[in-house]
């Protein structure tokens, strides 16, 4: 039903039903595990939202559905959702998950990239977090120096000196005292 009314898109008469249609055909789609389609339902939901907890929820979703089709798409993804939204805890678990799973696969690139995506977009808990987890990975050489040129380019002379400067923000953080 949902896909059929998504098709005729006439929301002429109540242009808020536009985002309620999308979104819902988009977890129907993410139900179905019909990953490409629910992320497309779900970024056209976040264009139409009419508050930011909308665009957050449908963002959420698109990032959520990328993911299980690419890693690398969905960082690209994530960084993208946390650049427009007001409330980045939202994006947490993604983070965590994302990160998580990059270590369990020793995969450095896409750890270095959620690092360079998400730099200045997270909140403090999330930001100190995944500062440490990167240091310490380029530490044990999960993330090389071709993958940090990779992401961030010229911005660290070495890995030296991009593991410094993750401890030191992980350490001046003052949102969690773990690190």
């Amino acid at each position: 039903v949902f896909s059929y009314i998504v098709k005729l898109g006439d929301w002429s008469v109540y242009p808020s039903r536009e985002y309620f249609e999308r979104f819902w055909h988009g977890r129907f789609l993410r139900e179905a595990e019909n990953w490409g389609d629910a992320e497309s339902a779900f970024a056209k939901a976040a264009s139409v939202a009419a508050t930011p907890p909308e665009r957050d929820a449908a963002s959420w979703y698109a990032v959520d559905s990328t993911l299980r089709r690419s890693t690398a798409k969905a960082v690209v993804a994530l960084g993208s959702a946390l650049s427009s939204s007001r409330n980045p805890a939202y994006y947490a678990d993604l983070i965590e998950q994302i990160s998580r799973e990059a270590l369990v696969a020793r995969d450095g690139a896409t750890l270095v990239a959620l690092d360079a995506a998400t730099r200045g977009r997270t909140t403090t808990r999330d930001a100190a977090r995944l500062a440490y987890l990167c240091a310490r990975a380029t530490q044990t050489g999960i993330i090389t120096g071709t993958q940090l040129r990779a992401a961030f380019g010229a911005a660290y002379k070495d890995v030296g000196e991009y593991v410094e400067n993750r401890l030191v923000a992980a350490w001046d953080q003052r949102s969690d005292g773990w690190y």
